[in-house]
């Protein structure tokens, strides 16, 4: 297999994981239609904004493991973002609104403009013990 075609092999992952992963119920809070806004760090390695969870703790876990995923592709470049909280579900059934922090792999900045935001929230359903995964996704402006 010659190198085009591993690359081509490999979009075409990449843009199946990212149609996989965004299948689920919707967290993200879509504050002006067109995306999610995010507060870009001075220096470009860190984006402040906020992501609504789904709790019901009278069915569900007490707590629940937060997932926020940022990609943002330039040239031939992708910036990506992590960050991962576990997070108490204290009222009966009640979305929170949580304050995330993403940041940048060591090296990679962020630049203004839109990007891709992944979010996933795993609790555990407390009849069944089952895991109970909602994944979303949505465009977060970065400004």
């Amino acid at each position: 297999m010659n190198v085009f075609n591993k690359l081509t092999a490999l979009k075409r992952a990449l843009a199946l994981a990212a149609v996989l992963s965004m299948s689920g119920t919707a967290l993200a809070k879509n504050d002006n239609g067109g995306g999610v806004s995010g507060d870009l760090s001075p220096d470009r390695t860190s984006v402040t904004l906020t992501v609504t969870v789904g709790c019901d703790s009278t069915t569900e876990g007490l707590t629940g493991a937060l997932s926020v995923y940022i990609l943002q592709p330039s040239g031939r470049l992708l910036s990506i973002g992590i960050f991962n909280q576990t997070v108490n579900c204290t009222n009966p059934v009640s979305d929170q609104i949580i304050p995330v922090t993403v940041n940048a792999f060591s090296g990679l900045t962020f630049k203004p403009g839109p990007a891709t935001l992944l979010i996933r929230f795993v609790t555990t359903n407390q009849t069944t013990l089952a895991p109970i995964v909602e994944e979303t996704g949505s465009r977060v402006d970065l400004h």
